[in-house]
Order: structure tokens, then C-alpha cells, then sequence
């Protein structure tokens, strides 16, 4: 169990609306507390984790489409998301230098949490349920090379499908688009070398190249159809 605090957040909405001197009253809407519950079991070279995790949200409360008495479109509730984990793997030795460790996860949210769309400032929004509710399918695959003693290759696609279970996707005029739910499709392609420097500490230098794809055509503010590429060096100990 632990407490997440965002200090410096505050509802800028809310704020330009009711002026700077009500800001305060704003503040902490993503102030949540989480339960985090995690098993796990090994069966020879198989391994099953599972977990749930519940989120509640200190003062960030539930939109509606109908107008509440303080003028708002918040409810008295406040805002819950809980999120389940499930994922296999197995670790296959295929020769001295040559490894493998498929797995495959799958994670779901479900929010009480809705959405207001506003088409332009002070417009009559139109109202989403369920719009933070998904599903992920993942599928990763990686493959470990021994170079030699001190020296590791490691080759690591990964897929991730993202599929929503209500919110629609907007067409290139932020229209939302009938008939349909919202999909995203995530590739991973990661290529890792590792050096083991002792027993407990190992240097790594890595690239990935990432490339999403997505029914959502509207990316003004946000990309959703992209390819992005990391370089990094990282230096890990494990005791």
C-alpha cells in the first residue's frame, strides 16, 4: 500500500474559469491512494505472476453529462481504477550460448471514470462513458546470445495491443468515428549488449526502435501513429 502526491497539479480549467484566487480548491485532483496486491508461481522452467491494483483518488470525482446543483459536471464520487495483471512465461535453454524466454501478459483497467468532450471553449459537451476502460495483450520474445563469459547479446521484440473497451476514435477533425472502438497496435524492437562486470553489476548499452499504429487520425496534441528510436547506457546492480 502506499500514497502518490502531485503537489504542483492543479486544474487549469478550473482555475482560468473561476479565477487564481480559487486555484487552491483545484489543487490534488491526482492525489491517489493504491492497493497492490501480487502473486506468483514457478513450476520448473514456468513462471505465472498475477496482481490487482486498486486506485483511489483523493478528491478527483466522477463527470456526468448533467449538470450538478454547484453548476459542475462532477459528482460526488470519487474516482476508483482498478487494474489486473496475468502473465506466463517460460525460460528455455536451447544451447550453451543460446537461450529463450517467451511470455505473454494480458491487463485490464476498468474506471468509473467518464469523458467530456468539448469541441470548442464554452460548447455543450458530449458525454463518454467508460472511457478510460481497456484491455492490453502483449507478447514478448526475447532471445539471449552468450558472446562470452563477460559479454551477452539480447534481441527482444515485443508486442502490445491495446484495445478499448467504449471510447471511439476521432477522424483527422476530432470527430469521433461510430461504429467503432479504439485500437492500438505497439512494436518493440530492443537490441541490448551486456557486460558482466562482476557478480552482482552489469553494464548495458541498448537501442529500441518503437513504432505505433492507431485508428485514432486526430494527433494535434497528442501522436498516436509514430516510430521513435532510444540509445542508452545503463548501469544496474542486483544483490
Amino acid at each position: 500500500y502506499y500514497s502518490l502526491v502531485f503537489p504542483n497539479y492543479t486544474d487549469l480549467m478550473k482555475e482560468f474559469q473561476q479565477g487564481a484566487t480559487e486555484a487552491e480548491t483545484e489543487t490534488g485532483k491526482q492525489n491517489h491512494n493504491i492497493l497492490q496486491l501480487r502473486s506468483g508461481l514457478v513450476y520448473g522452467l514456468n513462471k505465472v505472476d498475477a496482481g490487482v491494483i486498486s486506485q483511489v483518488y483523493a478528491s478527483q470525482r466522477v463527470v456526468t453529462g448533467v449538470v450538478q446543483p454547484d453548476g459542475s459536471y462532477y459528482t460526488q464520487d470519487l474516482q476508483k481504477d482498478t487494474i489486473f495483471s496475468l502473465s506466463g512465461s517460460r525460460y528455455q535453454k536451447i544451447s550453451n550460448r543460446l537461450s529463450f524466454s517467451p511470455s505473454l501478459g494480458i491487463k485490464t483497467r476498468a474506471s468509473n471514470q467518464n469523458y467530456l468532450h468539448f469541441a470548442t471553449m464554452g460548447s455543450t459537451p458530449t458525454f463518454h462513458s467508460g472511457y478510460y476502460d481497456y484491455i492490453d495483450i502483449s507478447v514478448n520474445l526475447p532471445l539471449f546470445f552468450g558472446l562470452s563469459k563477460k559479454w551477452e547479446f539480447v534481441f527482444e521484440p515485443e508486442i502490445v495491443q491495446r484495445l478499448y473497451s467504449s471510447r471511439k476514435p476521432r477522424d483527422e477533425n476530432n470527430n469521433f468515428v461510430e461504429g467503432e472502438t479504439q485500437k492500438n497496435l505497439l512494436y518493440l524492437f530492443s537490441f541490448v549488449f551486456n557486460k558482466k562486470s562482476s557478480d552482482v553489476s552489469t553494464t548495458s548499452l541498448f537501442y529500441i526502435y518503437q513504432q505505433q499504429s492507431s485508428n485514432v487520425k486526430f494527433e494535434k496534441y497528442l501522436p498516436y501513429n509514430y516510430t521513435g528510436h532510444f540509445v542508452g547506457l545503463r548501469y544496474s546492480l542486483k544483490y
